[in-house]
């Protein structure tokens, strides 16, 4: 193969390899990867509230209980919180997020859509005014073999590594609640 058209199929190849990552780290992300990290910061929330907060508010009432000359309005009870109202009120979701969550998957298909179309007019460029014959199903299958086992290893170190990672404390979780509580009474 002389050297313009040796040049031509190693950028077709790479721009394939770039098409293919993106498309499957796309994929990854929006079926796979923003649902775990959803679970994962549940559970951290979870285990906080029951570990920490849990503790500290149940050690806080039995004190005041055991108080001599305690005021009976410091007894924080349990059954004073209106959980069906916090549970209603909060489960509905953020405007924000959800306009920009959305944003960003019709952002991410749209580039998909946008680097294929680029792909297949690039190569039909090359075909009609290059004059030269792209061997497709080798760097397709070249391409392929290297992403399955790209594939695999990234999705062994994202749930063996990355999910077990815990970026913040805990306290951070409730820290915010309280310090941003305490802005707004």
């Amino acid at each position: 193969m002389p050297g313009s058209e040796h040049n031509i199929a190693l950028t077709t190849d790479l721009f394939v390899h770039g098409l293919i990552l993106f498309t499957f780290l796309t994929a990854f992300f929006l079926f796979y990867v923003s649902k775990l990290t959803i679970h994962a910061l549940q559970k951290q929330l979870s285990r906080t509230i029951d570990k920490d907060l849990g503790k500290v508010i149940r050690e806080n009432v039995q004190n005041a209980k055991n108080a001599k000359n305690s005021d009976p309005m410091s007894v924080f009870t349990f059954d004073a919180i209106p959980y069906d109202k916090l549970k209603k009120y909060f489960s509905k979701p953020d405007p924000i997020q959800v306009i920009n969550n959305e944003w960003l998957k019709k952002m991410l298909i749209a580039i998909n859509i946008l680097l294929f179309a680029f792909l297949v007019i690039g190569i039909i460029l090359i075909k009609m005014i290059c004059k030269i014959d792209l061997d497709l199903k080798e760097i397709l299958t070249l391409n392929a073999v290297t992403f399955i086992g790209i594939g695999i290893v990234e999705y062994i170190f994202f749930t063996n590594i990355v999910l077990k990672f815990i970026p913040t404390e805990p306290s951070l979780i409730i820290n915010t609640m309280i310090e941003t509580t305490k802005k707004h009474f």
